[in-house]
């Protein structure tokens, strides 16, 4: 029986202070918060109402889907994902499980990538017939994108955190004599750099909040490497 193709948003509920901390070292907190909103209401817009595979956004915190219901309608959310998706306690293999009992092929994304389409996730479904395991590389040593058909613990035993593990997912696979298949690679936002080498054209095309909120921000890079904000206002 086919049980269907299921595509996960993993995200933290884009608070000031709670999500691109690391962007906020530059920015504004505020702005680095509208940063990460607007990247995960531009991939709910992408990614919901398909009808090829079902969307979930899966969050770390109960207090917080309420919140997530609001800002994003007609979108399922739980809030299963702890507080690390990888480490001693990540919860992502039981998530993975959980939603592979019930689905074909269960893929889970990063909200902290643009550009993640409705063609690149179904190439990615497609490729699952193929392979064990799919990746999609971020460029920084990790991912952006996982996808599994049935339930492979690449977790656990890697180190919590912002580390590097693209390398020990593959090898990790490796190990356990697992097809590995890799979609095109894309770069997080986690930077000011990041925002500087993003194409702004590509990202008008179907990322409208996003390029609203990167453009202001480079139209405010100065001499000497440093920003000058102004507050960004969401329409």
């Amino acid at each position: 029986m086919i049980k269907g193709e299921l595509l996960i948003i993993a995200s933290k509920f884009p608070a000031v202070g709670e999500v691109k901390t690391r962007l906020a070292q530059s920015v504004e907190p505020e702005q680095a918060a509208a940063v990460g909103r607007a990247i995960l209401e531009d991939l709910a817009e992408n990614h919901r109402g398909q009808p090829s595979y079902r969307l979930v956004i899966e969050t770390d915190k109960k207090e917080r889907v309420e919140d997530f219901k609001t800002m994003i309608k007609g979108v399922e959310v739980h809030a299963g994902m702890g507080k690390d998706l990888r480490g001693v306690d990540s919860k992502t293999y039981e998530i993975f499980k959980l939603y592979l009992s019930g689905n074909d092929k269960v893929i889970m994304i990063s909200s902290d990538t643009p550009m993640i389409d409705t063609e690149l996730i179904v190439n990615a479904f497609r490729l699952m017939d193929s392979v064990d395991v799919v990746l999609g590389p971020d460029g920084g040593g990790g991912y952006y994108l996982i996808g599994m058909s049935k339930p492979y613990d690449f977790f656990t035993s890697l180190s919590g955190g912002r580390g590097p593990y693209f390398d020990g997912t593959l090898k990790l696979a490796e190990k356990a004599g697992l097809r590995c298949g890799l979609t095109e690679t894309l770069t997080d936002i986690d930077y000011v750099d990041d925002i500087k080498r993003l194409d702004l054209d590509r990202l008008e095309g179907g990322w409208p909040r996003t390029a609203k909120i990167c453009r202001h921000l480079k139209a405010r890079w100065h001499q000497g490497n440093e920003y000058i904000f102004s507050a960004y206002k969401k329409n």
